[in-house]
């Protein structure tokens, strides 16, 4: 009975834990897509930003276009680019989404040392939804008619 008893609870535990991956993948997701600051302002972050904006760096390196004006970097803002602030901005970018992977990571290696469906869903109430970088948060609807 006792080995079935631990069996049982080990197939919990990783029921739980996959749960909580998918939750923490989500909530990855959200804070990647949700914006990040530069320079004192916030700019869109979804896949589609980050797309306009990599073909933006390249047209610019490619036809030698000096500024970019009325960019569009998030529903209530627009700024002029030059060639160097469009790449510092698609730089920055990708240091948001690393960052949110890193977190998305750390997060992983606890959940990963967690031994039972408790734990994990006492894990899950304080650490899902902390430390994430970013401008949005949880329970914040994005606008994605653009």
């Amino acid at each position: 009975f006792v080995a079935l008893w631990e069996e049982e609870r080990a197939e919990e535990t990783t029921r739980a834990r996959e749960n909580a991956f998918a939750l923490l993948r989500h909530r990855r997701k959200q804070a990647e897509y949700g914006g990040f600051l530069f320079q004192g302002q916030r700019w869109d972050s979804e896949e589609k930003d980050e797309m306009r904006l990599n073909s933006l760096v390249t047209m610019m390196d490619k036809t030698g276009m000096e500024t970019f004006e009325g960019w569009k970097i998030s529903e209530t803002a627009t700024v002029t680019l030059t060639p160097e602030l469009a790449a510092l901005a698609a730089a920055a970018m990708m240091a948001h989404y690393n960052a949110c992977f890193a977190v998305e990571r750390a997060k992983a290696d606890n959940l990963r040392n967690l031994d039972s469906p408790a734990a994990v869903n006492t894990w899950l109430a304080p650490e899902l939804d902390a430390g994430w970088p970013g401008t949005t948060h949880p329970g914040e609807e994005k606008n994605n008619d653009d």
